[in-house]
């Protein structure tokens, strides 16, 4: 019996540790920012994407496409910055123009956000949001210690 409590136990450590998210250096890109200089017409676009050597894992392109139609797109042989990279784009925009522009990973994955243009200054729309990691961990460390009390308490019971 008392055999059966430790594996059990195991099982759930294990499973626990397998949802607890472990910070990595080659991942996709995580985040970006936008903004716009209506008087000067430039995009600024700075994406969030760390790595460990910028030469073989980097942002290797740049795509700008403004009301659904495509403006232009960059190619990068490298990253500037071991944790994110920056770059300038002379875009023609006019009130409630959207832009939406997408970085993709030399490696894996890629990363779209758009903003409105405004004279006045911009309107971003904000990312869909992802329940996390974390919260997945928590819910299943729950589950897994209800199931093991339940099991303890059945297994002890006379019957």
């Amino acid at each position: 019996m008392r055999h059966k409590s430790l594996i059990l136990g195991a099982l759930t450590v294990i499973s626990l540790l397998a949802f607890i998210p472990v910070p990595t250096r080659a991942h996709t890109p995580s985040n970006m920012t936008l903004s716009y200089d209506y008087d000067n017409q430039i995009l600024t676009v700075t994406v969030i994407h760390s790595v460990a050597d910028v030469n073989t894992h980097y942002i290797e392109q740049i795509i700008i496409n403004k009301n659904s139609q495509f403006v232009m797109d960059r190619n990068y042989t490298s990253q500037a910055s071991t944790s994110s990279m920056s770059d300038t784009f002379n875009v023609a925009a006019a009130d409630d123009d959207i832009l939406q522009v997408t970085a993709i990973c030399s490696i894996s994955g890629q990363i779209t956000r758009q903003l409105t243009v405004s004279s006045g200054g911009l309107e971003t729309v904000p990312p869909p949001q992802i329940p996390g990691f974390p919260l997945a961990a928590i819910a299943m460390g729950l589950v897994f210690g209800l199931a093991y009390t339940l099991y303890r308490r059945r297994t002890r019971s006379p019957g």
